[in-house]
């Protein structure tokens, strides 16, 4: 089992995101990784699906460069191979955005399945 705790794996991505780390954003997804976004940018009853740590990199790229900041975690809650937690920030110019986020792990504390329901708002 890896010796980073759930909090600090969320902590990690947060801070990355609001810093522009990209490293730091995507640190902790094996690279068989999935990642799913449900969002208003998704069409009704459709995700985003990504699979493997590159395609997730490379979304996250593009998500830094779009501009993310004020990512705070709302809450946060953990089991042996899972982290819930729910973050609030602000996307592109005046974007408030909420999400919940659901990450399983594996045995080595990383994550292989991460699951994203966004909502937006223009503030």
């Amino acid at each position: 089992m890896s010796t980073a705790t759930h909090a600090s794996i969320v902590e990690r991505q947060v801070r990355g995101l609001n810093e522009g780390s990209l490293d730091d954003v995507v640190a902790m997804y094996a690279d068989d990784a999935t990642f799913t976004l449900w969002s208003p940018h998704t069409l009704p009853g459709s995700e985003m699906r990504l699979e493997g740590r590159e395609a997730i990199e490379r979304h996250m790229g593009r998500v830094l460069k779009g501009g993310i900041e004020g990512v705070e975690i709302d809450w946060m809650n953990e089991g042996s191979d899972f982290i819930a937690w729910r973050d609030h920030g602000a996307f592109g110019p005046g974007i408030a955005f909420s999400e919940s986020h659901v990450a399983l792990l594996n045995a080595d504390g990383l994550i292989v399945d991460h699951t994203i329901h966004s909502v937006y708002s223009k503030g």
